[in-house]
C-alpha cells in the first residue's frame, strides 16, 4: 500500500510541476495553521446558524478563493491577513 501511495504522490507531483495553474491551486491552505482563519470564521457561522449552514458557507468561500486565484493568477498569500467575512464592508 505504501508503495502505491508513493507512486501516486510522484505522479501527482509531476502533474503539478508541469502546470502553472495546478501549482497556484496547491498554495490554497486546506489543513494546518494556514487554514485557521477559515475555520474560525466557519465556527462563528456555526454558532449563529448551525453546522450545515457553516459547512456550505465554508465550501462556498473556499470555491470563491480558488476562483479568484485562477482569475488573478495569484497564490493564496492574501489569506495571511485573515478572512474577510464582509464585516469590513458593512462598517464602512
Amino acid at each position: 500500500m505504501n508503495k502505491q501511495v508513493a507512486a501516486v504522490d510522484e505522479k501527482l507531483a509531476a502533474m503539478v510541476e508541469a502546470d502553472e495553474e495546478m501549482k497556484r491551486l496547491c498554495t490554497m491552505p486546506s489543513v494546518g495553521a494556514a487554514s485557521k482563519p477559515l475555520w474560525e470564521w466557519a465556527s462563528r457561522i456555526e454558532a449563529k446558524r448551525g453546522r450545515k449552514v457553516a459547512a456550505v458557507a465554508l465550501a462556498r468561500k473556499t470555491a470563491g478563493i480558488l476562483f479568484a486565484m485562477l482569475r488573478d493568477k495569484a497564490p493564496a498569500a492574501f489569506l495571511d491577513d485573515g478572512v474577510d467575512d464582509g464585516e469590513a464592508q458593512s462598517r464602512a
